[in-house]
């Protein structure tokens, strides 16, 4: 025993002491997990902070005693909206490296060093995003058994300072930064075991990028010292040019009020400019600059990232040129097959390759997709903007005879750019199939042989260029298909842009040097960032230049014929005319100029014109839900004096979940307000148009009813004689604190926020110009749950005063149980240490505690109760979203049973084909398509699927969660005569969750083909039918449910199909569900009530205890100790003599007759 509490003692010891390490600058304490060790938050540079921001970084300072490097510091400034992965801890000393050694290495002194470069275009992403144990386990650990003279792997993971430079004289800092940490690594490796000759840098994405930077420029490592082997993963070769960042810098300063006044830049030089710029901004906290950068990225101005090809980091020459002289740096290159071809987003790609000419180089890219001369293999820009710069850097590296090696990831199911680098690096995971097991074998094995022994092995041969070989990585366990060497990496692209644009490139070029006159430039005039259209500009224009024409008439007229005249006299009838003609323009200027002032029966609101249309934007329905109306049901607002300024949305909602990659601008509690959208039409001529209410999606967790563009909703909705109402409502913990007593905390705020807003929308549209007999609410996803709810809830809108018909896009139809969300508010609760102490809580009823918590979670900040949200989501707790099956707001029915009894409400209903088919997550359908025996169904689910009884067309499990939902509403909806309108929308090319919805709200865009174009009009055309008239016209008529007919909306101008109606919406599904599966479900009820024709014993729950229970319980106890008392004096009857003693004295065989008894 003691034996073995020494071993164990020793174990400990292993684990847990690290050795102290002495560098140049001082010693350091790292963590020791077994044979490994980390070094973390290593300073290789001062802080830039103060007057060292934006310049290069200076050499750290040495340090006294043993500094502590267990953990990671923080990661650089960053908090962009091109991420959903932000860093929880950020701050301007982050110029730190990450070190990851053994006890091998320390002892062997001579192993080989990778330097991770990550990715993030220089915006986002930081050193200290990784998995540690993962990374062991790819460098150090895995290879351990593989070759038995390893010598382990040192990883340096280089920081690179993301927030970005913000003048232009310092554009090159963030490569400084880079240059800096490696002369640590130069300088220090061999202090932690590494051999500073055996360093190979290496990046992923724009990682990459900088890694082939590095490699090709010919003003940095020219003596090879810092590096001498390089890897870059899926990197394009994009450069910025010096006047886009002076420009964005310029832009940036102007909003942090750093600029000169424009008196004194006239007595100052630029550089003198330049210099108080930065030292205003120097001035600013860090905080302050990235809450700015944040303000201005998701305002929608070009964000600050990137690099600029200028000296002295890079050489003076063209893009293109900078490859010609690499450094003689072998290289392991490649990329995956499908990178970005899930983006349809168009890029300047002649820019983006480096051509010479890259205007005309771009339009006849365009023209000869347009006309089908030439084929990409579906690939998109963002994709070729990697591929085509990855073979021309293999190219150049060949023609100068240096060893490159390159392959291309085609593994399918997970091929998207960033995935691969889960093989290496441990992110972005996912669940692993058999073969992409293999796989993660196989690229451990290829990088770290070429990161020790310069070639990556097992079959990876160098790159050949007559042949353009590539290795194919690609395993099937199946077919018995393995990684191999291939020929013509991307034939038809590296045809197309490496042979024959490069050729029309030349010839551009030489057409140019052969014109002796210089062309005249024009600037072309960009309308399309303002919220007015440009018809409305051009009748502006108009409206200019006929009002100086006649000024200038009438003057002529009005001079004297004598050239003497300094002066122009206007009289008479001279100047009435002229008076009367101005007078006759007058309002066509003021239509332009001046928005209407609406009066509401809470005040004046004066909104913004946009020509014959108008907004009234963060117009408040009820109170400010803060202090002691957190949580709470909404209170109607207070009335104001004098007259509102409503031109500008106000804050979204409450919102900064991990569940999105689109979070919002400003978040605020105050945040109940309305943004109606109308037209001159509808407040003069009509003041009786039909109103549209629509209900943002989300999972009343995030999105916000100020994330759309308002020339777009203005085309959608007003141009057609409809008024467009958005409100907000809480979302996440604000909206989903819940306990069991409403009358501390009503259940479903969100949904009483809304009901307020319609109740806004009913009294007051008419002074807007609508009609509150008109009225639609409609939703997509989540916001369409919403709405279902709205509309066949038999205790909500009984009279349909609220609205009169609904829409409901792509959405599901589960709530949530009232117990769940009970647990998850005591969860964020405890995180917020607002729960009662454990010696208190036992004085106090249930209502008590939770009053008490809910009162010291009202006394916290918005921001606070925000943060604790989303740390617990980054923690892996479920989401604070959904809605909670309960009175008031839902009948006291079953779920299956909510949608038996709908109001007379006619629907426009449908989905999308392919919903969310590119996600296979298993949800529980059966529990949330509200079977009585979820279980039962969801095993035969299960089975039948595995056995291939049931096809389900390629369908997800999200997907049905969307269809079968919706195909049930209809047939409840016209099991009562009710009118519903039933589409699918089936158009292949942007056919996903939330698509179409860009169609009618402008929201998620993409670059419309020749047939969306024409299904944006459909979308438009049935939806603002439906709204106005009931119907959606268009061929579009109502479903039949024998026929379970629905409209098909596609569009195809090659084959001349158009929308239409069909039969049999999603037929193999619905048979499935609707009729196999609750077949079954009727079976499995039946089987279980003839089970029951025993009673049941009742075994009583310890928590929970009814008075009727309790009785029973005392009964039962009495009954037993009664029984137990006759048995006893049984036995001492039999026991005693026929005397009547005063005692009983046991003895003899009278003892024994009880012993045996007993």
């Amino acid at each position: 025993m003691k034996n073995l509490r020494f071993i164990l003692l020793l174990a400990f010891i292993k684990v847990s002491i690290s050795i102290i390490i002495s560098t140049s600058y001082g010693k350091l304490y790292g963590k020791h997990v077994g044979e490994y060790h980390s070094f973390k938050h290593v300073p290789f540079a001062k802080p830039p902070i103060g007057e060292l921001r934006f310049q290069k970084p200076e050499t750290v300072e040495p340090w006294n005693g043993v500094r502590e490097a267990v953990d990671y510091g923080p990661a650089c400034m960053s908090n962009s909206t091109w991420t959903k992965s932000p860093q929880k801890w950020v701050d301007e000393d982050c110029l730190h490296i990450n070190i990851f050694t053994s006890n091998k290495c320390l002892k062997s002194k001579n192993c080989p060093v990778a330097v991770y470069i990550h990715g993030g275009e220089l915006s986002f992403d930081s050193a200290v995003m990784f998995n540690d144990t993962f990374m062991l386990d790819t460098f150090m650990w895995s290879f351990w058994f593989l070759v038995s003279d390893l010598e382990y792997f040192l990883i340096l993971l280089s920081r690179i300072r993301v927030l970005l430079p913000l003048i232009w004289h310092f554009m090159v800092e963030f490569k400084q930064n880079i240059l800096k940490s490696f002369e640590f690594v130069k300088s220090e490796v061999h202090n932690f075991g590494g051999d500073n000759k055996k360093i190979t840098v290496f990046g992923h994405s724009y990682g990459g990028t900088i890694s082939s930077m590095l490699t090709f420029s010919t003003e940095i490592n020219q003596d090879l010292s810092l590096f001498q082997k390089s890897v870059s993963m899926s990197s394009n070769q994009y450069f910025e040019t010096l006047e886009l960042h002076m420009e964005r810098t310029q832009r940036f300063a102007k909003h942090a009020n750093c600029l000169v006044n424009p008196k004194q830049a006239e007595t100052m030089t630029r550089n003198e400019q330049d210099k108080h710029t930065m030292k205003c901004l120097q001035e600013k906290s860090g905080m302050e600059l990235l809450r700015l950068q944040r303000s201005l990225e998701e305002a929608g101005y070009s964000d600050l990232k990137g690099v600029v090809l200028r000296e002295p980091l890079f050489p003076k020459v063209k893009p293109m040129e900078l490859w010609n002289s690499p450094n003689k740096i072998p290289m392991l290159t490649g990329c995956t097959k499908i990178e970005f071809d899930h983006e349809d987003e168009v890029l300047p790609l002649a820019v983006a390759i480096g051509f010479d000419n890259p205007k005309e180089c771009d339009e006849k890219y365009r023209n000869d997709l347009k006309e089908g001369t030439v084929d990409m293999e579906h690939h998109t820009d963002k994709t070729l903007a990697i591929t085509v710069p990855t073979k021309i850097r293999v190219n150049k590296l060949l023609e100068n005879g240096i060893p490159v090696y390159l392959y291309e990831f085609t593994y399918p199911k997970h091929a998207k750019h960033a995935d691969d680098l889960y093989y290496i690096m441990g992110v972005h995971p996912f669940q692993e199939d058999e073969n992409e097991i293999n796989l993660k074998k196989v690229y451990q094995n290829m990088f770290i042989n070429f990161i020790k022994y310069g070639h990556p092995g097992d079959g990876f041969e160098m790159s050949n260029l007559e042949k353009s070989s590539y290795f194919d990585v690609y395993w099937n366990e199946t077919t018995g298909e393995r990684p191999r060497m291939r020929d013509d990496f991307e034939k038809k692209v590296m045809d197309y842009w490496l042979k024959d644009m490069m050729e029309y490139d030349r010839k551009i070029t030489e057409e140019k040097k052969s014109l002796e006159k210089p062309s005249l430039r024009y600037t072309k005039l960009d309308l399309s960032g303002s919220g007015i259209d440009q018809s409305s500009h051009l009748l502006f224009l108009i409206f200019m230049v006929l009002a100086v024409f006649i000024v200038g008439c009438f003057v002529g007229k009005c001079c004297s014929s004598r050239k003497d005249n300094l002066y122009v006299r206007l009289d008479g009838s001279n100047f009435e005319t002229l008076k009367t003609s101005l007078i006759c323009l007058l309002p066509l200027f003021i239509r332009f100029s001046k928005s209407v002032i609406i009066t509401t029966s809470y005040g004046k609101l004066n909104g913004e014109r946009v020509g014959e249309y108008h907004s009234f934007k963060h117009v408040p329905f009820a109170k400010p839900p803060i202090g002691e109306l957190r949580f709470q049901k909404p209170e109607t607002a207070d009335k104001w004096k004098g007259i509102r300024h409503a031109k500008r949305y106000g804050p979204a909602c409450m919102s900064n979940s991990t569940e999105t990659s689109s979070p919002q601008e400003w978040v605020d509690e105050d945040c109940l307000h309305l943004n109606i959208f109308t037209s001159d039409k509808c407040l003069k001529e009509s003041k009786s148009c039909a109103v549209a209410v629509y209900i943002h999606g989300g999972d009343v967790l995030y999105d916000s009813s100020v994330m759309f563009n308002d020339t777009f909703l203005m085309d959608s909705f007003v141009k057609n004689d409809v008024i467009l109402v958005i409100p907000g409502f809480r979302l996440g913990i604000f909206s989903h604190f819940a306990v069991d007593d409403q009358s501390i905390a009503p259940n479903n705020v969100a949904i009483y926020d809304i009901l307020k807003s319609l109740d806004y929308v009913q009294s007051e549209i008419h002074n807007f110009g609508g009609n509150n007999k008109k009225i639609t609410m409609f939703g997509h996803s989540y916001g369409g749950t919403i709405v279902a709810l709205l509309t066949f809830s038999t205790e909500i809108n009984k009279d349909l005063g609220l609205f009169q018909r609904a829409i409901l896009m792509s959405a599901h139809q589960h709530y949530d149980q009232l117990e769940d969300h009970i647990e998850k508010t005591q969860l964020f609760a405890k995180h917020a240490n607002c729960l009662i102490d454990s010696k208190v809580i036992k004085k106090m009823t249930r209502s008590e505690q939770d009053r008490h918590t809910m009162k010291c979670l009202q006394a916290k900040s918005g921001m606070e109760l925000l943060r604790i949200q989303r740390s617990m989501e980054e923690t892996g707790y479920p989401a604070y979203g959904g809605l909670i099956y309960r009175e008031p707001l839902f009948p006291n029915v079953k779920q299956s049973e909510f949608l038996n009894s709908p109001k007379d409400i006619p629907i426009l209903t449908g989905c999308i084909k392919t919903e969310f088919d590119f996600d296979p997550e298993k949800i529980p359908l059966a529990e949330s398509l509200d079977f009585e025996n979820p279980d039962e169904c969801e095993t035969k689910y299960r089975n039948d699927l595995r056995e291939g009884k049931f096809d389900r067309d390629n369908h997800t499990d999200r997907t049905q969660l969307i269809m079968v939902p919706t195909k049930i509403r209809v047939n409840k909806l016209l099991d009562k005569n009710i009118p519903a309108y039933l589409y699918e929308f089936t158009y292949p090319k942007h056919a996903r969750h939330t698509d179409d919805l860009y169609y009618i709200m402008g929201v998620h865009p993409f670059q419309e083909d020749e047939n969306e174009i024409h299904l944006k009009k459909v979308y438009q055309n049935m939806f603002i039918n439906f709204i106005k008239y009931g119907h959606p016209g268009d061929g579009f008529e109502m479903s039949n449910a024998e026929k379970s007919s629905y409209f098909d909306v596609y569009w195809n101008e090659t084959t001349g199909e158009r929308p239409r109606m069909r039969d049999d919406f999603e037929k193999k599904v619905m048979d499935y569900w609707l009729k196999d599966m609750r077949a079954y479900n009727r079976k499995i009820t039946e089987e279980k009530n003839k089970g029951m024709k025993k009673p049941n014993l009742k075994f009583i729950k310890s928590d929970i205890v009814s008075s009727e229970t309790y009785q029973a319980s005392i009964s039962s106890f009495f009954s037993f100790i009664i029984i137990v008392i006759f048995l006893a004096g049984y036995i001492v009857g039999k026991c005693c003599s026929s005397r009547r003693d005063l005692y009983i004295r046991l003895d003899g065989s009278n003892f024994e007759n009880v012993k045996q008894f007993e």
